[in-house]
This record gives C-alpha cells, sequence and structure tokens, in this order.
C-alpha cells in the first residue's frame, strides 16, 4: 500500500511520469510475490527430481527381536549419505539399515528429511544399544536440525517411522538380524 506521504510528494508529478513510476511499483509488489512462488516451486522440483536420481538401496530382510521387517540396506558410503532424504513416507514396517565399515560412534541429522523417525544404535553383534526419537526440521532451510548420536560404539543404524521401537515393545538389549542380504 502506498503510504500517504509518498502521495504528496507525488502531486507534482504528472500524467505519463505518474503512470510510469505506478507501474514501476507494481510490478517491484508483484516480483516479490512471483520470487516466494518460485522458492516454492523449487522446494517441490527438487524434491521430485531427486527421487529420480535416489540411489537404488537393495531391500533385504531383518529381524529386531521377534519382529521382521523389510530394510533398504545403506551399505556404501554414499547411500549412507542420502538415507532417507526427501522420502515423504515410508510404509509401516519398513525402514532403513546402515552399516558402518567399522564400529565408532554415530551422528545422524535430520538434514533434508521430511518424515519423523526413530534411529536405533546396535553394536558390532547386533545388540540394540539405544533409540532416538527425532522430528524433521522446521524447514528444509533451517539451520536448526535435529541430530541424534550414539552414546556408545555402534556398527549398525535402524531408521523406522517414529514411534516404531515404543509400538513393537523393543528395548535397548534385544538383537538385530540381517536375514537376507
Amino acid at each position: 500500500m502506498v503510504s500517504q506521504n509518498i502521495l504528496k510528494e507525488l502531486k507534482p508529478i504528472k500524467g505519463f511520469s505518474f503512470l510510469l513510476l505506478f507501474f514501476c511499483i507494481s510490478c517491484v509488489a508483484q516480483g516479490e510475490g512471483e520470487r516466494e512462488k518460485a522458492s516454492k516451486k523449487e522446494t517441490l522440483i527438487v524434491s521430485e527430481s531427486f527421487k529420480k536420481e535416489r540411489p537404488k538401496f537393495e531391500i533385504i530382510d531383518v529381524q529386531v527381536g521377534k519382529i521382521k521387517l523389510k530394510a533398504e540396506y545403506a551399505n556404501s558410503p554414499y547411500k549412507r549419505q542420502i538415507g532417507l532424504m526427501f522420502v515423504e513416507k515410508m510404509p509401516k514396517n519398513q525402514g532403513m539399515l546402515f552399516h558402518f565399515d567399522r564400529v565408532q560412534r554415530m551422528s545422524f541429522w535430520m538434514k533434508n528429511t521430511l518424515i519423523p523417525l526413530d534411529i536405533a544404535f546396535f553394536s558390532r553383534d547386533g545388540k540394540l544399544l539405544e533409540v532416538h526419537s527425532l522430528d524433521p526440521a522446521p524447514s528444509l532451510l533451517s539451520s536448526n536440525i535435529p541430530r541424534a548420536e550414539s552414546k556408545a560404539l555402534a556398527l549398525y543404524a535402524l531408521e523406522m517411522n517414529k514411534g516404531w521401537f515404543k509400538e513393537k515393545g523393543l528395548k535397548p538389549g534385544v538383537h538385530l538380524k540381517v536375514l537376507t542380504k
């Protein structure tokens, strides 16, 4: 909205000059709205194009305690880096199993992750050490990105839909078994 002070200053401007100035102000205001729309479209486009470029993950059969499930197998540095980025929905009894080359303290963050997750850390022998529940960052551009770090050395991490471990009654001490590779 043009303020009253600006209108007072514009009174001396006549005819074509006033129309030209008004047109320029309108274009700038409209351009700001278009940039917001373009920004939203870019986010959606990135998400869609990423899905097409997402690496092909092998689906393996896994068992945690007595519960059997399917898991995408992230067993290379590139696949571990991509993880569940830009995934909009995951089936109820499917997750992603991260298998590392050596035992280590692990740190996972929710960068570009769109769904709430539980992440469980497992020892070399498959023992469940701890489970963390994480929500996505407030936006893809947020600098406040939720993260989870293992307190102990781990070889595996399993990401499932948030609440899955609690719903299944799985607590530290149960074991992870990879049934197929």
